[in-house]
């Protein structure tokens, strides 16, 4: 768009591009709000790249009359076609209450009102997530920052500024860069959540881009240009160990491992994705234990879940979090499920924190809520271990080790009581 735009035989189907541009920029943002890190670069892109070509035309020929693309009516005309277009992709969110409207197993919000629906398109279940204190995102600035020098060793990442520097004369390009990497940074500071490093994923690769530039302008005598080309083998050897998932059964492990060492008509909670999405892998891919009911414990707080809920299973869940006055705590939530199907139903729990009004036994993975005196259940794992341990393998085996250990001590404290007794 940018070359075409220059040629005044070649408006139309400059502006087809920038069309083009605008629907594709509707079906990303239909598909995650995290695309709004492009978008005030690409509108500084158009309008510098615009505003130069006019000038330019001015310069050269003063009296030459000026494309259609530069007045005002053509300019509203165009601009309201170009919000036309990048709007259109959002009709594809009437998916979300039709599908939602069927039950499927994964429904997240079930968006299948009005109300719900806005709901989920706003985000409005991840805006607790969002931080504005001062304090608290300079404190996440310092912890991101990091990220760049674990995704580029140091003794790479120093191309980036010689790639900077050495195209500081191509002013729009390196700006429309810069500008998606401050709004990332931005966004990302605000966002209180785990799995945060996933979203600077635009800047590591404006960051690879710039290395490029860096590389392309050191590497002006053949030697040089040798030794750069050893540079991509590196970064493949230094991480290949860590994004080779072809042995990793860790996630596969966890959800055969709870699922076999779980009892008659399970219902479990669960507030870790490190067990959530196995279980639930298991059980709608591989149709294991379908009669096990799986509750996550941070969706509990949303006023959609416990609805949800009471929809899919009516008799567990007859009773509700919300009461005419006031919300019930989470200990009270789990406290009444417990006493209520406790006759009919094994119930886990992975947090026995959350719940001290009932007595729980060590269960593999999970805490089973007591229903009489009956005794801790032996546990057998099946553990493949993998040969690089990223963070989720470090706090599985930890979990592992965890779940023998309280096996142990348990059993160990009631062998002493009846030799005391």
């Amino acid at each position: 768009w940018q070359e075409l735009v220059h040629s005044p035989q070649s408006i139309v189907h400059s502006q087809k591009l920038l069309y083009l541009f605008f629907f594709i920029l509707g079906l990303s943002f239909c598909h995650h709000f995290q695309t709004i890190y492009i978008v005030p670069a690409s509108i500084f892109f158009i309008i510098a790249t615009l505003l130069k070509n006019y000038r330019e035309t001015r310069r050269k020929k003063p009296k030459t009359k000026l494309p259609s693309l530069y007045t005002i009516h053509s300019t509203l005309y165009t601009s309201s076609k170009m919000l036309l277009i990048f709007v259109l992709p959002f009709t594809l969110w009437i998916y979300l209450p039709l599908r939602a409207s069927c039950d499927p197993a994964l429904n997240w919000g079930d968006p299948d009102t009005t109300e719900k629906l806005f709901y989920h398109i706003t985000a409005k279940h991840y805006h607790a997530y969002f931080v504005t204190s001062p304090k608290i995102l300079i404190q996440n600035l310092k912890i991101h920052i990091p990220f760049f020098s674990k995704q580029f060793p140091l003794y790479i990442l120093w191309l980036s500024g010689i790639g900077l520097f050495l195209s500081a004369r191509k002013t729009r390009i390196i700006l429309f860069f810069l500008l998606i990497i401050v709004v990332n940074i931005l966004h990302s500071i605000r966002y209180g959540i785990l799995n945060i490093e996933d979203y600077y994923l635009p800047s590591f690769i404006l960051f690879s881009i710039f290395i490029g530039f860096g590389m392309a302008g050191i590497a002006r005598k053949p030697g040089i240009s040798l030794l750069f080309l050893i540079i991509p083998l590196i970064l493949i050897g230094k991480n290949y160990e860590a994004s080779n998932k072809s042995s990793y059964y860790l996630a596969y492990d966890v959800g055969g491992n709870i699922l076999r060492t779980i009892g008659d008509a399970p219902v479990i909670f669960e507030s870790s994705d490190i067990t959530g999405f196995p279980i639930s892998y298991h059980m709608q891919a591989l149709r294991k234990r379908p009669e096990l009911i799986q509750v996550t414990l941070s969706f509990l707080g949303h006023p959609w879940y416990p609805i949800l809920l009471q929809k899919r299973h009516p008799k567990e869940f007859s009773f509700s979090i919300l009461q005419q006055t006031s919300v019930l705590s989470l200990n009270d939530y789990l406290h009444r499920f417990i006493e209520h199907n406790i006759a009919a139903h094994s119930i886990y729990i992975d947090s026995p924190n959350l719940i001290w009004s009932w007595p729980l036994i060590p269960a593999g993975l999970f805490f089973k809520a007591q229903s009489g005196g009956e005794e801790i259940p032996d546990i057998s794992f099946r553990v493949r271990i993998p040969k690089y341990k990223d963070e989720e393998a470090q706090i599985t085996l930890k979990n592992y080790v965890a779940a023998y250990t309280l096996v142990g001590k348990q059993k160990e404290a009631e062998a002493i009581q009846k030799i005391s007794l």
